[in-house]
């Protein structure tokens, strides 16, 4: 199931009428549980953006209530993105639920996350937490690529 938080309008605030019918005993996951059962298909999986930015609205409890309202076992794996990469931890929340509900998490966007996701094609500054990372990597006498480097 890919970007259900999003259907029907802006932000999952919104679209919160498509998640809560595709958990439905008769929803989507369900549907896709049956087949699972049955050998159609191997596993049922979701595929969410985890990062506040968003559409200006997500938070982590989109996916994590989604994940609580179905019956455990419905979800193999979830497929995050831009969640978790050195800039951006917002999906960790719903990666410690995966972890406790037995759902394997697949990372998308690893090199996205607060600077490209769903932002103009214009340049950014760095944000500051990059700076903090460039200097505990000069500390440890490891190497760090900085927005202004990559670039040239």
């Amino acid at each position: 199931m890919h970007d259900a938080d999003t259907a029907g309008g802006k932000g999952a605030r919104l679209a919160s009428g498509a998640l809560d019918q595709s958990a439905l005993p008769t929803g989507m996951l369900a549907g896709l549980k049956a087949m699972r059962t049955d050998g159609t298909i191997e596993n049922v999986s979701l595929g969410m953006n985890a990062h506040r930015k968003h559409m200006g609205r997500w938070t982590p409890s989109v996916i994590i209530d989604l994940i609580d309202a179905v019956p455990e076992g419905t979800i193999d794996s979830a497929l995050l993105a831009y969640g978790w990469n050195l800039l951006c931890q917002d999906g960790l929340e719903v990666m410690v639920k995966c972890q406790q509900a037995g759902i394997a998490v697949h990372i998308a966007g690893t090199f996205g996350g607060e600077q490209c996701a769903y932002l103009p094609r214009t340049p950014l500054p760095v944000p500051s937490r990059s700076d903090a990372l460039a200097c505990c990597c000069c500390r440890l006498n490891l190497p760090a690529v900085r927005g202004e480097q990559a670039s040239g």
